[in-house]
Order: structure tokens, then C-alpha cells, then sequence
């Protein structure tokens, strides 16, 4: 029998759009399905045009529109725009933030979009256009620390540089918004006193670098990003290490600190309300009045901080606001959440007792900045294990150091950690054993005891906390989510249940593209297996875990559309992010030694076997898509459309692998053949990878498990492995 594709995927288009006005979820869920069919079959390109400009129920495509923006430059450009035109016109605040984020890109290489789409952006952007909305980004833009902000500025010249197509006059209106924010004292009136006090000291250099108004800046060079760079490490970075934070808004943003939301014609709306799943009704969100005069600066890397915010509703809204990161890994990782989490209502034993995926609110607001919705009433999880053994991480980790000093060299080293697959199985587990007495196993238990107001509490707690770890962690291993330390997970203090938070590292970047290689499917250490006890892990978190992967594969079709849009969005480059996070958090090289508390990422490490002298998380880390590595491939013989189209696809091949019963073992030794950063150390990792027969139940197994259940156990072998957990990298904290 032939098919008329064409005839055929008209009639699809129909069938969805009508399915869509009597509000079926399925056909809102796969809209981007429709994105994919029209760039397969153009000729009924037309045919889409017509049914998205007169489709009535337009706020159906708010969840979808960073996928829209991202395709503006796109040949079916033509055919998605009035759609996009629609939500501009009726909803222009659900547009505002996505669409900024995808302009930066436009006006980057603007000279090099054909005019059609330079007409599409520009009516966009004037049906989007809101001063106060932009303002509103530029304030938050102010409470990145001023030394953040400098790594933001060398990493866009860094790529003006090794990116040609970048547009010149996109280079000189970024450095004029970090005028904005760090220059000028005398004239500048909405610099901050920290922002101030910056200028004050370095203002001067960067106008004799570059000029009055980057004036200098067609002149950019290597030279130049080498003065910059050492002036950076020399004056900036050393000098602001042991600065105090201020918690005063007036010191960071005026602006935000004398907002008055009542004085101003425009309304500022508190960001995160347009969520795709309900129509909205602008005129009854909540707007912001003013904003709190404290904010709480956290402590990790980049210096977040919480900024609270008096809504009209007269309650208090409290966001993270994050500086120099993209966020839109988390918002899309969020969303991936929320379509597991209607997955698994739909599993009697999941409904019945609640199992779910704690989710929040993140809201992207440029490539660099972005705010997150505050989670009330919890703590980090290391923070839960020290407040019963003071100084506890610490403890473990240094242990943990000088055993790793002791047998196989400097722990700060790449290859100190790669060495230990080298060494035999017993003496690391001895190693890891050794490490691990010294520490009581029952202190997250022990959390929970004092958290429960009784016996009966307690139980309640655990259960919910239990439930939640299951959910995490089949979710992250079905979505490869990597770097999962201490303080990478919230604990709720109501309900005892596990929040992920940080998703740096997703769809298997931690172990393909980290100098040391994370072979843990997902965090399943002593402190956190101890909570079963005495039950057991078999007895408490196997039958939640079997459900859970159960359900996800019976869903597998559904799970794997809403993966393969948000992996092959344009505009979002995967790899390129994570790539970017492992060179960024290099820059804080040997901290994990210096900041006793702190959790730590293996970025952290610093490659000796690159024979580059450079940090191994900076490889092929350069934003500019012409430089995108390939992992084991040769990049010189792969070409852009290649690398942008073999890399999701092979993600989602993975992910599919994992939905159709492939052992653990074998899933995580194909990745780190993958990782080109460990050359000569394949082969012993991936013996590790596939375990023992005398000892894993992994390796006794096939390429392929008979059930769920024997992968799930397959699972938790390997999550719970002293073989592998002793070959861990040490801020990752494996001995908790």
C-alpha cells in the first residue's frame, strides 16, 4: 500500500488542530510534532499556516514558545509566524522573556539572516517591546557580582573572536550594557555602591582597552583577551576572594530598591504565571508592588541571590535570581518533569501513594540571567547531614583525599582518579570501606527522627522521602542527569521528600564530557539507603522503582516526543551548555580543597594528561557552535549540519535504550567510550562500567534485562557499587 505523505500529514495537521479546540492534552503535548512534520513535508506548510492563524484557543501555544522563537530564521518560518504573531498580539508578557533570549542570537548574526527573517524578528519585537520588562532584566542583571560579570564580557569577546558570523555591532551594544552595569561612576546614577566601587578601581583600564564607548573594539584581538584575561586574574579575581557579601538591594540596584509599582504606567507582573496549561487572564496576575531591601546571597560559586518580592496579592513571592548562567537547561529539564509527573499519575500504585517529582518554577530571562521560584521550608541535603555532625562533609572528603594522595597522587589531578581503574578491585574497596567507618551511617535518618513530631510522623516522612528518591532517580537516569551532590537536592522540612535541584548536566554530559567520568546512574550513597533501615532497600525502594520505570516505558513514545523537542531545539545547544558549565566551574580550580563545606562538581579538576597546559573542562568549551567538539569524533571532518543533527539523535537513542529494558552497565560503558577526554583509560573504565560476575548482578546479566525488575535491581547495583563509589570524585561525596 502507497502513501500519500503529504495528503496524509494534511489530514494529521487537521485532526490536531481539531483535537486541540476540544482541549485534548495529547494533541497540546505533541503540537511540536507538527513543527517537525511540516519541515519533513513543506508543501503543507500552507495548510499549517491557515489553521494556526484561525485557530481560536491561542494561549495553547504559551508551553511551546521557546521552541517557536527558536525557529525564526527557519525556512517553515513563514508558516509558524502568524501563530507566534497571535500569542504577541494577545499575550505579549508570555512572549517577552523567550523572545528576548532567542533576539540576542538574532542580533548576533543579523547580517546574515535572509530579509524575511530580519522583517519576522523585527515585528515581533515590536509587538513585544516593553521598557519596563527590559529595565526590569537589566536591574537583575546588577546582582551578578561585578567580578561574574567580567567572565561574561571575556567569554563574549572570546567568542567574537573565534566566531566570524557574530555580528560587530551586536559585540559593541553587549559591551554597552556592561557599561551600564560597571562604568562610569561619576555620570552612571544607577550604579550600586558595589558596582560603584568597582568602576572606581577598574573602570580605567577597560577605557584605555577599549575605548570610549568600545570604541577599540573592531581592533580586538588575541593580544587584547590576554591583557584582559591576566588583568582579570591578577586584580579582579584575587582581589574580591575574600570580599564579604552585602545583603543590601540599594547596593546592588537602586532602580529595584525605590520601586514603586503603583508610580508607574505599566505593570511589572511577577515572572513565572503563563504556564501553557491553563488560558490565562493577564488582568488577574499578580504584579509586582515593590521589592524587598535584603536579599540573601548564597554561597555557591556564582553568588545567587534570593530576592523577595511584594506582590499585589499581598503575599510574599521569593525568587533565586541566578547571574552569568543560561538557564534554559533547567526550565526545559522542569518541563520534561511536569510530562513525567502526568505520566505518573496515571499509574494506580504512583496515584495512591503520591509519587511524584518535586518541580519549580524557573523562568530564563537572557542567556545570562534568569530567576528561579524559591522553595520554601527546606534545606539543602548536606546541610540536613551537618546540622547532626558538624563539619561532617568535610570530614568524609578529607578521608577520602588522603587516601587518594596516599595510593594514586594529587587528588587535583584528572588523572589521579582515571589511575584507580588501573588499581584491583579489593584494595578500593577496601579503601572505600575504610573511608566510609568513620562516619555513622544513620545521620540523614537521624534528620528525620528529630524533624518528626512521632513515631507515626516519622513514618509518614520516610515514606514520602522514599517516594520521592524513587521518582528522582529513575527520572534523572531515564534523562542522564549528572553532577547529583550534596547540594544538588533540597529536602522538604514538612514532608521529608527530595527535591533536585542544578541540572548543569543532562542527557549524559557528566559522563562524556568530564576529565573524570561519573559512572552513577543517580545518588543512592549510605546516608540515603540507611533512611530504609530496617527494611532494606529491597523491601522499600525496589517496588516504587519498578513502578515508576514501568510506567515511563508503557510511555515511552510519549516520553521520547517530548525529549526529542526540547533536544533538537535550535537554539539550544545541549552539549554546548554543559560544555560551557564544565569550563566555568573550572575556573574554580582546587576550591573543593579550600572551601571545606562546599559540594563540588568534577569540573572542578584540572587535566594533566591534555598536554595543553589549559583545564581539561575548558576543551571545546567555546560558545561559538564552529567549535563545538564532537567527543570521540573528529571534529575537523564533521560539519556544523552533521554535529547538530548526529548529537540529539544519539542522545535520544540512549534514552530510548533505557526505555526498552538495555542493562545499566552496558548504557553507562557506551557513554564513556564517547568521552574523548579520557583516551587510554577506556577500556579498564568500561570493565568497571559492566562490574564483576561474583559481585554485580549487572554483569551476570545481557546486553538486555529480562524485566524491569532486573533492571531496576541492575540499577541499583550499580548506583550503590563500593567498586565504582570508590573511584568517585571527591566533592561529589561519595562516602555520604
Amino acid at each position: 500500500l502507497k502513501i500519500d505523505t503529504d495528503e496524509y500529514s494534511g489530514i494529521v495537521i487537521d485532526n490536531y488542530f481539531k483535537a486541540m479546540e476540544l482541549g485534548k492534552n495529547e494533541a497540546i503535548e505533541r503540537f511540536p510534532r507538527l513543527l517537525e512534520l511540516i519541515e519533513r513535508y513543506p508543501a503543507n506548510g500552507p495548510h499549517f499556516k491557515s489553521k494556526a492563524k484561525s485557530f481560536g484557543p491561542t494561549w495553547m501555544y504559551i508551553r511551546w514558545i521557546p521552541q517557536m522563537v527558536a525557529i525564526l530564521d527557519n525556512p517553515i518560518a513563514e508558516y509558524v509566524f502568524p501563530a507566534l504573531y497571535q500569542i504577541a498580539k494577545i499575550y505579549p508578557k508570555a512572549l517577552y522573556y523567550a523572545f528576548s533570549i532567542s533576539y540576542e542570537h538574532y542580533m548576533a548574526v543579523y547580517d546574515t539572516l535572509e530579509r524575511q527573517a530580519q522583517k519576522r524578528v523585527s515585528k515581533i519585537a515590536a509587538a513585544v517591546k516593553s521598557e519596563l520588562m527590559g529595565r526590569f532584566i537589566l536591574e537583575l542583571r546588577r546582582l551578578t557580582n561585578p567580578e561574574h560579570l567580567v567572565v561574561g564580557l571575556i567569554d563574549l569577546l572570546q567568542d567574537a573572536i573565534n566566531n566570524g558570523d557574530i555580528d560587530k555591532n551586536f559585540v559593541k551594544v553587549n559591551y554597552h550594557t556592561f557599561e551600564q552595569l560597571l562604568m562610569n561612576p561619576n555620570s552612571n546614577k544607577d550604579l550600586g555602591s558595589i558596582p560603584k566601587d568597582f568602576a572606581i578601581l577598574h573602570s580605567s583600564f577597560f577605557l584605555d582597552l577599549f575605548g570610549r564607548n568600545g570604541s577599540k573594539l573592531n581592533k580586538l584581538n588575541t593580544r587584547t583577551m590576554q591583557r584582559l584575561k591576566k588583568y582579570y586574574q591578577d586584580h579582579i579575581k584575587e582581589k574580591n576572594k575574600s570580599s564579604k557579601p552585602d545583603n543590601q538591594l540599594m547596593s546592588y540596584s537602586p532602580f529595584l530598591a525605590e520601586f514603586q509599582g503603583i508610580e508607574l504606567d505599566e505593570d511589572l507582573e511577577i515572572p513565572g504565571q503563563y504556564t501553557g496549561y491553563r488560558m490565562p487572564h493577564p488582568e488577574e496576575h499578580v504584579k509586582v508592588v515593590n521589592f524587598d531591601q535584603r536579599l540573601l546571597v548564597l554561597s555557591s560559586q556564582r553568588k545567587p541571590k534570593r530576592l523577595r518580592i511584594h506582590g499585589s496579592d499581598e503575599r510574599d513571592h521569593n525568587f533565586l535570581v541566578k547571574g552569568g548562567e543560561d538557564l534554559r537547561l533547567d526550565q526545559r529539564i522542569e518541563q520534561l518533569f511536569v510530562t513525567m509527573n502526568d505520566i505518573l499519575h496515571g499509574n494506580p500504585y504512583c496515584a495512591r501513594h503520591n509519587v511524584t517529582i518535586r518541580t519549580y518554577k524557573v523562568v530564563p530571562m537572557a542567556t545570562d540571567v534568569g530567576m528561579i521560584e524559591w522553595v520554601n521550608d527546606t534545606l539543602p541535603l548536606q546541610a540536613c547531614l551537618n546540622s547532626i555532625e558538624p563539619r561532617i562533609s568535610a570530614k568524609a572528603r578529607n578521608g577520602y583525599v588522603d587516601l587518594i594522595t596516599r595510593y594514586h597522587g594529587d587528588p587535583r589531578l584528572t588523572s589521579s582518579y582515571n589511575k584507580m581503574y588501573n588499581t584491583e578491585r579489593d584494595r578500593i574497596v577496601t579503601h572505600f570501606h575504610k573511608c566510609q567507618s568513620v562516619i555513622r551511617a544513620d545521620l540523614l535518618r537521624e534528620y528525620f527522627l528529630r524533624l518528626a513530631a512521632s513515631p507515626e510522623a516519622f513514618l509518614h516522612i520516610r515514606d514520602d522521602f522514599v517516594h520521592s528518591l524513587s521518582a528522582t532517580s529513575i527520572s534523572g537516569y531515564i534523562l542522564g542527569i549528572g553532577d547529583r551532590h550534596l547540594e544538588n537536592f533540597l529536602v522538604d522540612l514538612n514532608s521529608g521528600q527530595l527535591i533536585p535541584i542544578d541540572f548543569g548536566h543532562a542527557f549524559g554530559s557528566a559522563t562524556e564530557l568530564l576529565p573524570v567520568a561519573e559512572l552513577i546512574p543517580f545518588r543512592l550513597t549510605r546516608q540515603l539507603t540507611s533512611v530504609c533501615e530496617p527494611i532494606g532497600i529491597a523491601g522499600m525502594l525496589e517496588t516504587p522503582m519498578i513502578q515508576i520505570l514501568q510506567t515511563f516505558q508503557e510511555n515511552k513514545n510519549t516520553l521520547l516526543n517530548s525529549m526529542d523537542v526540547f533536544i533538537k531545539e535550535p537554539l539550544l545547544d545541549w552539549r554546548k551548555i554543559a560544555m560551557r558549565e564544565a569550563k566555568r566551574q573550572s575556573r574554580f580550580i582546587f576550591s573543593f580543597l579550600k572551601a571545606p563545606e562546599s559540594g563540588g562538581s568534577t569540573a572542578e579538576l584540572t587535566s594533566d594528561n591534555s598536554g595543553s597546559g589549559q583545564s581539561s573542562g575548558t576543551r571545546g568549551a567555546s560558545s561559538s557552535r564552529n567549535n563545538t567538539s564532537t567527543g570521540s569524533r573528529n571534529s575537523s571532518s564533521t560539519t556544523l549540519d552533521q554535529e547538530i543533527a548526529w548529537y540529539p539523535q544519539q542522545k535520544l537513542e540512549t534514552a530510548r535504550n533505557k526505555l526498552s529494558l538495555e542493562n545499566p552497565g552496558y548504557t553507562m560503558a557506551q557513554s564513556v567510550l564517547r568521552n574523548s577526554l579520557l583516551k587510554g583509560f577506556h577500556s579498564q573504565i568500561e570493565k568497571v562500567a559492566k562490574g564483576e560476575p561474583e559481585y554485580n548482578i549487572r554483569a551476570r546479566v545481557g546486553e538486555k534485562c529480562a524485566s524491569v525488575q532486573e533492571q531496576v535491581r541492575c540499577l541499583i547495583d550499580l548506583a550503590t557499587d563500593p567498586a565504582l563509589l570508590g573511584r568517585t570524585y571527591s566533592g561529589w561525596s561519595p562516602t555520604l
